[in-house]
């Protein structure tokens, strides 16, 4: 118990204790929540998976999977949200020709939250004039450019709204005041706070789900932003009961999509008001009208699907509107989202996915460079329980993709830097439990200036610092349990061969969007290997076919050649894996993508 408060208070939170099995990969953690809701009349094993997520009846069953938009929050609910859309609105107003400006951030939630918030704006007041800053990565750096808001104030402009920056914006909050400039704060990361637990930006507006008493404090800056929208058209527009006239409603359907867009990209947890903008915005995206949104489903070859999954938009459309924030400026994934010229839309969109590409390679390079210093510094031992590592070519614009990728090779949260002359800047990511911004903090003499949330953060800090900022970092990761170092995979639910079907395949389809806290279902599956055959160009992927009490099914397991020589025809074995549906001409059959498999004994009960 004691060490269960000390791991908690140190930004470890384990929990509690959990049985585990494991396979040839990974460990795996045993369902948390056995059952099926009350009066569920659907199938057994979807039950379950419903049980799983906190589900207790069917009526909550219902609302889950039809993720109504109506079930989101008011806005009115989120702190200062009013005093900052009467702000808004009274500065379109002006009269001496001034611009408001909003200063968003540079990756794919900034993005979005910052065009939602701008065309929004436009519809109420066409002929104001209202500009977008999103700064550059590299000259400028993360949060609120203080040059910038010099810039403004010189100009004769007097406000700037922020979008998913601004909370940990002390010097930029000082600036302002200081130029005469009303800066409007709205954000989701971890606020700034002081010694009593008081916000270090007293005396700006600050619209923030993780301040006062709002609902939910899991939305990004791209929903705190649609919300904001939503609020200034409610003020302008609204009826006595805050319905919009049916020209903004159709607006806002079309920014809900940009909104699930920010919301996928930020890797927020897919649960309460989240899954239900997250599932709308992706049922509605082929309908958008939102000329940029229109290019880039062409540049990822998903202008022809009905309806996106969260993982078409993480792996393809989330990329590329990060990519030129990442190597650069974003000023052209902005324009994107914010032309009504089709043709200058289709340009951008082309010029993201180049860009894209040289991101990719550039991320591929470092991540094999990375790789090869964890191992040859030692952060694959037990005693180094978090990786930190420094690149002096390394961009600091993908070392953040590049961390996530060393969490899954090492299981362990990992933080990489990127050297610019005597400054480190870089990216830390963190594994289930462990607070990665509770590390950094815990090393914060060491720190110029950082900020995130637990799974995430940014950072920078003098090149002179790195050893003991690193010495700082590992002795707060000694906290998390070595178990915890071993790369896991959650178990849905037990399942029978005759349980995996197309039906059931359809069934699970409305679990989506999957994500974080909303996972894709991860069956296992008792059975015997009746077929292994070795396939692909190089054989480097296995396909199998198991049977159990007279039914069978066929799995793929990628990347597991390795493995052959264990996986004998008649051998039992626990697989765990995911349902897919495989279409082959005009058929359409069941089949499993493995994840993991673990071989029973034969003394085992199978």
């Amino acid at each position: 118990m004691i060490l269960r408060g000390l791991q908690s208070f140190l930004g470890f939170n384990p929990g509690y204790p959990r049985a585990m099995g494991r396979g040839l990969r990974c460990r795996w953690i045993e369902p948390s929540a056995p059952g099926i809701p009350l009066g569920w009349e659907g199938p057994p094993l979807v039950g379950r998976l419903l049980a799983q997520r906190g589900i207790q009846d069917q009526s909550e069953a219902d609302h889950f999977l039809q993720a109504p938009l109506t079930g989101v929050h008011d806005p009115e609910l989120l702190p200062n949200i009013t005093e900052v859309a009467q702000a808004i609105l009274a500065e379109l107003d002006n009269d001496e020709g001034r611009t408001l400006w909003i200063h968003g951030d540079y990756d794919a939630d900034g993005i979005t939250g910052s065009t939602i918030l701008a065309r929004m704006l436009w519809q109420l007041r066409p002929r104001a004039s209202v500009k977008i800053h999103v700064p550059d990565r590299m000259t400028e750096g993360y949060g609120i450019s203080v040059p910038k808001l010099e810039e403004v104030a010189a100009a004769g402009d007097r406000v700037v709204v922020s979008v998913d920056c601004g909370i940990t914006a002390l010097e930029a909050a000082t600036r302002a005041e200081e130029l005469g400039l009303a800066l409007l704060v709205t954000d989701h990361h971890k606020p700034l706070q002081d010694e009593s637990g008081d916000l270090c930006l007293p005396d700006v507006p600050i619209v923030h789900p993780g301040i006062g008493d709002y609902p939910f404090d899991g939305i990004c800056g791209a929903v705190v932003a649609w919300k904001l929208a939503w609020m200034c058209a409610r003020l302008d527009a609204g009826d006595e009961e805050g319905r919009l006239p049916s020209h903004l409603k159709s607006l806002l359907a079309d920014l809900t999509s940009l909104a699930a867009i920010g919301t996928i990209a930020d890797v927020v947890p897919l649960t309460e008001e989240n899954r239900m903008i997250a599932a709308w915005g992706l049922r509605h995206i082929a309908r958008c009208r939102i000329p940029g949104v229109e290019a880039l489903l062409r540049v990822a070859n998903l202008e022809n699907k009905r309806e996106l999954t969260a993982m078409e938009v993480g792996f393809r459309l989330g990329p590329r509107l990060n990519a030129v924030g990442r190597l650069g400026k974003a000023d052209a994934a902005v324009e994107l989202l914010c032309t009504s010229d089709l043709n200058r839309a289709e340009s951008l969109a082309s010029a993201l996915d180049e860009v894209n590409r040289e991101r990719q390679e550039l991320t591929k390079r470092i991540a094999q460079e990375a790789e090869a210093m964890a191992f040859a510094q030692g952060f694959d031992q037990d005693d180094r329980r978090c990786v930190v590592l420094c690149g002096d070519d390394w961009h600091p614009g993908v070392v953040g993709i590049v961390a996530s990728r060393i969490v899954e090779r090492f299981g362990r949260p990992a933080i990489l830097l990127a050297r610019e002359g005597d400054v480190l800047r870089g990216s830390a990511r963190s594994i289930d439990g462990y607070s990665i911004h509770a590390g950094i903090e815990s090393a914060k003499d060491h720190v110029q200036k950082f900020g995130g949330h637990d799974m995430a953060a940014g950072l920078s800090l003098d090149a002179d610092q790195l050893e003991a900022f690193t010495e700082a970092i590992l002795e707060h990761a000694l906290c998390i349990d070595p178990e915890e170092l071993t790369p896991a995979l959650r178990v849905s639910t037990d399942a029978d061969i005759h349980e995996v079907n197309v039906d059931l395949i359809q069934w699970l389809q409305q679990l989506e969007p999957f994500g974080r806290s909303n996972p894709e279902p991860l069956l296992r599956i008792h059975a015997t290997l009746d077929q292994v055959d070795p396939i692909g160009r190089t054989g480097s992927h296995v396909a199998i076919r198991l049977r159990s009490e007279g039914a069978s099914l066929r799995a793929i397991w990628f990347n597991a050649g390795e493995w052959l020589p264990r996986l004998a025809r008649g051998r039992r074995v626990q697989v765990l894996g995911v349902p897919r549906e495989n279409r082959f001409r005009g058929s359409v059959t069941a089949e499993l993508e493995v994840k993991d498999l673990a071989l029973i004994a034969e003394s085992d009960p199978c």
